[in-house]
């Protein structure tokens, strides 16, 4: 038995406001960072087995 790998789309999207906020008030070595942060965790978001997105089939497709 294998190991799954499971990733969050809050954890993406936290990461890339990261980066957002580093652009508007850090220095060249903190965007870098959080750009390498969110960059890893995006391909590690393409390649993994499953992804939380949090919301049920009814929240996607409007229903309770």
């Amino acid at each position: 038995m294998g190991v799954k790998i499971v990733t969050d789309i809050r954890v993406l999207m936290a990461k890339a406001h990261a980066v957002g906020q580093a652009k508007l008030h850090g220095t060249q070595e903190e965007i870098d960072a959080a750009e390498k942060e969110h960059d890893f965790y995006m391909e590690l978001c393409l390649n993994s087995d499953e992804m939380s997105f949090n919301c049920t089939v009814g929240d996607l497709y409007g229903k309770s």
